[in-house]
């Protein structure tokens, strides 16, 4: 067996090497198409800036380039596409170069910035290693599913099959994937883990987001040269500040003892923080880098860029918005709002039909680009599980519980009989307290700016647009789960906005209200300080303490270390099948480590993200009758249940009630890994080979 520290030097290693490799992704494919396109002048741009844009529109071009080759050919063809795009940038730039020469006073302080960024994001997804325990952090309660959607887009390219749900076939995944396929593209030619791929493009999420905030600053607000670097750092250092969070987080504390795992989950729709969002949902903040670069375009084509552009901008813009859909559908979603409000504004004055040829190009490109993608994922799939209502909805968001205005003089009597609007209006007047607590500083900051005299159409209409995101957000919702996905995600538009607002509030206030912005800034850095500390301590204090998810750590190194055994002993397109544990983080061990197709994960089949759901009160029985140990299940009696539900490994482990039958298949059948605590048997080799 291996210590538990080296699976954590393994992932420390490839993680970093994947921050590497990640920029042939997500720097040259950008690089090459802006000096093809020359667009905004790149060619005669200094160093920093090419590189702003080549970041941003690789986010945009790279992403469906990748798509097309792994759709093509697989993901080896993909990892080809980023190398030759890799070399053909190196080309281009050592004999083009660029005019501006960064000296090392100028690049020290990035260079820090962006290692500071691999160490935060690294040390705050691996897991840590410490003697025979792998201590998790919190964030595998989702990172653990996108691990496997990585592994499935290597296993059946794309589109991927839902790694987590097998009923009786492949089941095209029926969810955003964009960045699951450049992580595999990633991890393919950087030869690293599905993991250590997803990590890396926690950090590459974070560098989209800076040269956006670059390119923001200098094309739309019209800020230069010492102006945008000053506002830039400032706007970089806002990322690390959240609302009020922390406080209420303490508040509850003290008031019932109870802590969250993440300092956000008192809120029924949560304005994530930018630690949440990058941490958590990488691909939503890429998203986000996509329809900013869309926006950003349009502007620009909008506001009278040289004709030699007309097609380029709108063509590159519409390649961007097609990349958001498949990254995250919900973000794109409330860009498509903000651009109904926005682009009544900037026809006026304008030469009209210049316009309109910019937005049906835009719009013809974004169509053309997704049509495969949307023509797979609307395809009516028999037997599948009917969408839980609409995707959106008019309704006010619920973040403080309506049920606190409950007693409200009018609101009780109106609750009795309509229901419905007494809570639609409770909500309502919790809007503001609510975003009080959660944007914090950036609130007084927009309320702050609104009030000055703004100095540029740029800053009038960054408050437009930020407006009219928190608008968008505030009385639609998505209703397809309980949770409003849609406000959660499409917040993070004017989340982006607010960071150049509040670089300007803090730039023009006055004393006293300075004063203000810095306290609440001070309180909310220390939330998210707190924020990334929490993530990475509250399961290992937990099981230390005795109250909840004792023996986790040990429980997943021992299956991390099986599980590494079975990567070189069965074939990548195996499917398994592992006891579905009470305890969910066990269950995310199992599924983040496996790397194969899984039968069933979860006892809800998570056939939402792919399959009929026809079948999985059948298989759910079946894994029931192999792992609950009531009556010992002979090895040909599991051979039988695992031919029907298409199982040809299965992984038992000492916290298995089927572990304790010494008759039963566990110890029976033949053995292809055997650990301790774990042992992964074949339901397809002949019974005469087990030990």
């Amino acid at each position: 067996m291996h210590p538990a520290w080296t699976y954590m030097l393994r992932d420390i290693g490839g993680s970093l090497w994947g921050v590497v490799v990640f920029a042939l992704a997500l720097i040259a494919p950008g690089y090459v198409t802006a000096y093809t396109s020359d667009v905004c002048e790149f060619r005669h741009r200094g160093l920093s800036e090419q590189l702003a844009w080549s970041v941003l529109l690789s986010f945009g071009v790279g992403t469906m380039l990748v798509l097309g080759a792994v759709w093509l050919g697989g993901t080896t063809c993909g990892a080809a596409v980023l190398l030759a795009c890799g070399i053909v940038a190196a080309i281009v730039f050592s004999r083009r170069g660029s005019r501006e020469t960064w000296s090392w006073s100028a690049i020290t302080p990035f260079v820090l910035l962006c290692l500071f960024l691999c160490v935060i994001v690294t040390g705050s997804l691996i897991d840590i290693g410490l003697h025979s325990r792998l201590f998790m952090s919190v964030t595998a309660y989702d990172n653990a599913l996108r691990t496997a959607f990585v592994e499935a887009v290597l296993r059946s390219g794309v589109p991927p099959a839902n790694p987590a749900y097998w009923p009786g076939h492949d089941a095209p995944m029926r969810y955003y994937y964009f960045w699951y396929v450049l992580c595999a593209a990633v991890a393919k030619l950087a030869h690293i883990s599905a993991r250590q791929a997803l990590i890396a493009s926690s950090t590459w999420s974070i560098f989209g987001v800076l040269a956006a905030l670059a390119l923001f600053g200098r094309h739309w607000m019209g800020w230069r040269k010492d102006q945008l670097r000053k506002r830039w750092w400032v706007a970089v250092g806002l990322l690390g500040v959240t609302g009020v969070d922390g406080l209420v987080a303490f508040i509850v504390y003290l008031h019932s003892g109870f802590v969250a795992r993440d300092i956000e989950w008192w809120s029924l729709d949560q304005v994530s923080s930018w630690t949440d969002t990058f941490l958590w949902v990488p691909h939503h903040a890429a998203a986000m880098v996509c329809c900013v670069s869309c926006l950003l375009l349009l502007r620009i084509s909008l506001h009278g860029m040289d004709a030699k552009f007309a097609i380029s901008l709108p063509v590159l813009a519409g390649v961007a918005f097609a990349s958001a859909c498949g990254l995250s559908t919900y973000v794109a979603l409330g860009l498509v709002l903000i651009l109904l409000l926005w682009i009544p504004e900037q026809l006026r004055g304008r030469n009209f039909s210049r316009a309109v040829r910019t937005l049906i190009v835009a719009a013809g490109t974004a169509a053309i680009s997704l049509a495969p993608y949307l023509v797979q994922l609307l395809r009516p799939h028999p037997g599948a599980r009917q969408s839980a209502g609409r995707v959106l909805t008019l309704g006010v968001r619920e973040l403080l519980p309506p049920v606190v205005l409950a007693g409200m003089p009018g609101l009780r009597a109106l609750s009795g009989t309509h229901p419905y609007m007494a809570r639609e209006i409770a909500a309502g007047l919790l809007l503001i307290p609510s975003y009080f607590l959660e944007f914090g500083f950036f609130l007084i900051a927009l309320l702050v700016s609104q009030r000055k005299q703004l100095k540029s159409s740029g800053e009038r209409e960054l408050l437009f647009v930020t407006w009219a995101g928190l608008l968008c957000v505030s009385i639609v919702r998505s209703r397809v789960i309980a949770m409003n996905d849609y406000s959660v995600r499409a917040s993070l538009m004017p989340q982006f906005f607010l960071l150049l607002v509040g670089a300007l509030a803090l730039e023009r206030s006055s004393a006293l209200t300075k004063m203000s912005l810095w306290a609440l800034l001070i309180v909310g850095a220390l939330g998210s300080t707190y924020q990334v500390l929490l993530l990475r301590t509250y399961l290992p204090m937990h099981e230390k303490n005795g109250t909840a998810y004792a023996g986790l750590s040990s429980r997943n190194y021992a299956l991390r270390d099986a599980y590494a055994e079975m990567q070189t002993k069965v074939a990548r397109d195996a499917r398994v099948q592992f006891s579905v544990p009470n305890d969910s983080y066990t269950g995310f061990a199992q599924l983040a480590n496996a790397g194969r197709q899984v039968i069933v994960e979860a006892d809800s089949c998570n056939d939402s993200f792919g399959g009929e759901i026809t079948p999985c009160a059948a298989i759910q029985s079946s894994v029931a009758k192999l792992f609950s140990g009531g009556v010992a299940v002979s090895a040909s009696q599991a051979v039988a249940l695992c031919r029907e539900i298409g199982a040809d490994y299965l992984v038992a482990s000492s916290w298995d009630s089927a572990w304790k039958q010494s008759r039963g298949w566990v110890w029976t059948l033949p053995i292809v890994v055997a650990r301790p605590d774990v042992r992964i048997v074949s339901c397809t080799l002949p019974v005469s080979t087990a030990l």
